[in-house]
């Protein structure tokens, strides 16, 4: 486990520690389609309420 956070270090840009907001660009992207995820969820749910409120008032 050690030995992995050493490679890790050795790796990394310098900075072995990350903190206030620092990504890797990987991190960056999982977060960027997390909040797409998100938003798209949200999309799609109004589109379904959207659909029943039309389907009830054409009746």
């Amino acid at each position: 486990m050690l030995g992995r956070w050493i490679k890790e270090a050795d790796n990394d840009d310098g900075y072995a520690f990350r903190g206030n907001g620092k990504l890797t660009p990987e991190q960056e992207e999982i977060r960027n389609l997390k909040a797409q995820v998100k938003r798209l969820k949200m999309e799609r749910e109004i589109l379904k309420k959207a659909t029943v409120f039309f389907a009830k008032k054409k009746k």
